[in-house]
């Protein structure tokens, strides 16, 4: 099948794009043909740094900014010059030309996150009260404008619009059960829905896990934002003497540092880091990985990066984490915003190295059951094959 993949932007530092590009880098040599559609254009460094030679990226052929027939034309001029079969949505559609395309292709979207069903794309209220959004996609968002402000006022004017193209879609794939109910809340029928979990986006296999000296106590990657729970881990551990390295960018960057800087005789941060050896060495060296996220995380990528480097993890039960993380077993399930239970179990591994290991161990065994890119990308096929059949009926 050909198959074009659709995303809004090119953006190296996005768990989408990184899933796309090695969706398409790692695929095996078989009669499927991946195409990567954006809405931007790749910047020259990007191209480099993507090394694009068996990827068919296109992004001068799709301007989302014309009027909307000419933005269809485009489309469909592109659907049939490249015989696709199929389109996957990574991220939300085009609304304005997205009813007239879906009667022209059969079209699925990829749910990594909460673009068409949360307008705040959280599912979390922060203020006055903290916790997740259990409600689905409508009239009560409004009142939760007024009395929670999870959302700008002009977004109210889009849940219309997002519940009416969630109606077109032919199927969903979903990276955990999580997601596939929150989808149910919204009155899509669970026939329409699969779960296919993620694989991890960093393949090992390049760069042996040998034996190296762990000086890194404690680990988080991933981005420097509120939700992500980082800078209240900083502040809540008791013990500062610990060795912490911070991995990723973001708004609340300078604010991190300022904590460590002041609190931490042993704590260092650093950018976003794109080689994928580098990021592997810091894996080496780190004693167990944290996951501090308070927001409902759809599914939780790190997680798997830290299994396959044998490194047991630390995380709240929100959202698809509990897919891939099992308490007692390759790491600690924490209750939501426990922050006792979650730095208890921090030091705990930290203080038994046998009990390290073990879970390490354990986290590598069952990503190797569960997780694998060879099971994705061929339940990923199986699905796009069902989709299509149902699409052309």
């Amino acid at each position: 099948m050909r198959i074009m993949n659709y995303i809004n932007r090119v953006f190296l530092q996005g768990g989408v794009f990184d899933y796309l590009y090695n969706l398409a880098r790692l695929k095996p040599d078989d009669e499927n043909t991946i195409f990567i559609v954006s809405e931007t254009k790749a910047s020259v460094k990007e191209r480099e740094l993507l090394n694009l030679n068996n990827i068919h990226l296109f992004d001068d052929e799709i301007h989302p900014e014309k009027p909307e027939q000419e933005l269809f034309n485009e489309f469909s001029n592109f659907i049939h010059k490249h015989s696709i079969d199929l389109i996957i949505f990574h991220q939300y559609p085009p609304f304005k030309v997205f009813p007239k395309l879906s009667e022209l292709i059969p079209s699925i979207y990829f749910v990594h996150n909460y673009s068409l069903l949360c307008k705040s794309k959280l599912k979390y209220f922060s203020y006055p009260v903290k916790g997740v959004c259990n409600r689905s996609l409508g009239s009560l968002c409004n009142l939760n404008y007024y009395l929670l402000r999870c959302m700008g006022r002009s977004s109210l004017k889009d849940i219309k619009e997002m519940k009416k193209i969630l109606g077109l879609f032919n199927g969903f794939i979903v990276t955990s059960k999580f997601m596939k109910e929150l989808l149910e809340k919204n009155e899509i029928s669970g026939n329409k829905i699969r779960i296919n979990n993620l694989f991890s986006t960093i393949q090992f296999e390049k760069y042996p896990i040998s034996e190296t000296e762990e000086n890194i106590d404690i680990l988080f990657m991933g981005r420097l934002t509120k939700e992500k729970g980082i800078l209240d881990f900083l502040k809540k551990i008791p013990d500062k003497e610990l060795t912490v390295k911070i991995c990723g960018s973001g708004y609340l960057k300078e604010q991190i540092e300022t904590v460590i800087s002041k609190s931490f005789k042993n704590g260092s941060s650093a950018d976003w880091i794109y080689r994928k050896n580098d990021i592997i060495n810091i894996y080496k060296k780190s004693k167990i990985i944290i996951f501090p996220s308070i927001y409902p995380e759809p599914f939780g990528l790190v997680g798997l990066e830290a299994m396959l480097m044998k490194k047991p993890i630390v995380a709240f039960n929100v959202g698809g984490i509990g897919e891939w993380l099992k308490d007692g077993v390759n790491g600690f399930l924490i209750k939501e915003n426990d922050w006792t239970d979650f730095n208890r179990k921090v030091i705990q591994l930290l203080n038994n190295n046998d009990l390290r290991r073990k879970m390490g161990q354990n986290a590598f065994e069952l990503y190797n059951e569960r997780f694998t890119f060879e099971r994705h990308y061929s339940q990923l096929i199986e699905d796009v094959k069902y989709y299509y059949s149902v699409g052309v009926e």
